[in-house]
């Protein structure tokens, strides 16, 4: 092709980019077709699929919406119609399907239980890796004779390795 059907201003690519980016790029640059997996990549990447995308994820949160919108409503309105009616005036949401949950049947403790056991159970044990990760960073692992594993001598895990050889 001439350079003056080309698509792609020369002055716009920087020096050496065609040699750079290798010979497909420069093949692009000359107007020929792309590979058939540039094409679906270039397919993919476009507004086609962003919209299928996010219309599939908007239609699969549609149900989740409409059970957020529903604990909120008194139980005889969740009864007699749907939860699509609560998104008009006049509201009537309530707090009191939360209230009855949390106070029946010991189901506020067992959140109260939860968060005790889960927080603690996460912190300390970040804590614990923190500290001796940091003093494993500082550590000096001396090299063990007859380590079957060259080159794996002087840290941490080489000197775990090589103990394992000299115990079985």
């Amino acid at each position: 092709m001439s350079a003056t059907n080309n698509p792609v201003d020369p002055a716009q690519i920087a020096v050496g980019e065609e040699f750079a980016a290798g010979p497909s790029a420069a093949a692009r640059l000359e107007g020929e077709p792309a590979t058939l997996g540039g094409r679906v990549a270039r397919w993919a990447s476009g507004g086609v699929v962003t919209a299928v995308v996010v219309l599939i994820a908007l239609l699969w949160s549609v149900p989740t919406f409409g059970l957020f919108i529903s604990s909120f409503r008194p139980a005889a309105a969740i009864r007699d119609s749907g939860w699509w009616t609560g998104l008009v005036p006049p509201w009537h949401f309530t707090l009191d399907n939360y209230a009855t949950v949390l106070q029946s049947q010991g189901i506020g403790q067992a959140f109260i239980n939860s968060l005790i056991i889960a927080i603690p159970g996460t912190i300390l044990p970040v804590m614990v890796a923190a500290f001796a990760a940091y003093a494993f960073a500082w550590m000096r692992f001396p090299p063990s004779p007859g380590c079957a594993f060259p080159g794996a001598t002087g840290s941490f895990w080489g000197s775990w390795r090589c103990l394992w050889c000299r115990c079985r």
